[in-house]
């Protein structure tokens, strides 16, 4: 978790919100990033982008560079 929210953090700094790719997993991020203390799951994470799991987690890895494992 700690990784996810560091790889989040450099994300910012660099200005990679404004990716296609960034977007369409940012409603995720902004979960884990409100409520860090729950277990998510990659499913519960895909459900809030609106994606299956597989294609959310190949998006989350290409973008933030980990699994959302």
């Amino acid at each position: 978790m700690i990784q996810m929210i560091v790889a989040i953090v450099r994300h910012q700094i660099n200005g990679y919100y404004s990716s296609a790719d960034w977007r369409k997993i940012a409603p995720a991020l902004e979960a884990i990033r409100r409520q860090p203390h729950l277990a998510w799951t990659i499913a519960d994470l895909a459900r809030l982008c609106g994606y299956h799991p597989s294609y959310f987690t190949a998006i989350f890895k290409k973008t933030i560079g980990h699994s959302p494992n």
